[in-house]
């Protein structure tokens, strides 16, 4: 009887809730918007058993307790999903995808805090490296900081970076996020005692080194080269081209203690708070 029973419910319920476990995007991650008032999200995530091979895609945005309509965004592969969805500027806000089959819901995941703003990558010496002596945390809380594997709320120390105190990171995303009313992503890498040398390209040569030699190298004729290792720890994974980074003082030939790095591939701007 109890078999019988449990054949009936099978076949009265043959799509049963199925589990969806999103990989990307992360909670609280920015996504750096490619006009002033979109962005292109981009989900992945994978499904805990089969579904039919013309099971849709669907996702939503929630602000305020306020969802969007559904919007199908593409179709199952095997249990992966993988899709994109271009969104309005913001946040935070919560984004929910939904496998569906038939008008009937298989699975459904979500991202309770997903941003579209502004995402700056920061790295140089001791200004940028949590080595100041107060540490400072978001009045937004609107900002938040990626380790490599997860995204949080940006109070300082700044994942990344080296040292363990504060860092002008708050002040200056809490500024932008107010200008531009939109969250803000901070990557920090900077690494104190560095100088701008350590972090050109691997290869680019000067005629003096920094104080610390570690990260450069001297010539047989006399000059010093870059390794890289400092620049390949936030560049792309490729070599770089003249079109795809360009590297300069600002401005050209000054005492200033920044270098701006402009990445087209990337589409960011990375202030370098660097020494000579």
């Amino acid at each position: 009887m109890k078999r019988l029973l449990a054949l009936l419910f099978f076949v009265a319920n043959p799509l049963h809730a199925v589990d969806l476990t999103l990989t990307s995007p992360l909670d609280y991650q920015v996504v750096q918007r490619s006009s002033p008032g979109r962005g292109l999200l981009r989900i992945a995530g994978e499904l805990s058993e089969d579904v039919p091979a013309d099971a849709a895609v669907q996702v939503r945005l929630v602000n305020n307790d306020k969802p969007t309509t559904w919007t199908q965004v593409n179709s199952v592969k095997g249990r992966k999903v993988i899709a994109s969805y271009e969104a309005p500027a913001g946040g935070w806000l919560k984004m929910e995808v939904q496998v569906v089959h038939g008008g009937k819901q298989l699975a459904l995941g979500s991202v309770a805090h997903v941003g579209i703003g502004e995402v700056f990558v920061i790295a140089g010496q001791s200004n940028s490296a949590n080595h100041g002596q107060e540490k400072q945390t978001t009045k937004t809380q609107r900002v938040a900081s990626f380790d490599g594997k997860a995204w949080r709320i940006a109070n300082d120390p700044q994942p990344g970076a080296s040292g363990g105190g504060g860092s002008f990171v708050p002040a200056f995303a809490d500024a932008v996020a107010a200008k531009e009313n939109v969250p803000v992503g901070i990557i920090a890498c900077g690494i104190g005692a560095t100088s701008v040398r350590e972090w050109l390209p691997k290869g680019a040569t000067f005629p003096n080194p920094p104080t610390l030699v570690s990260r450069v190298e001297q010539l047989p004729n006399g000059q010093w080269a870059s390794k890289g290792a400092a620049y390949e720890a936030f560049s792309p994974p490729h070599t770089p081209s003249p079109r795809d980074v360009q590297c300069q003082l600002d401005p050209p030939h000054s005492k200033s203690n920044f270098l701006v790095v402009s990445s087209r591939a990337a589409r960011r701007m990375c202030f370098m708070v660097c020494s000579h």
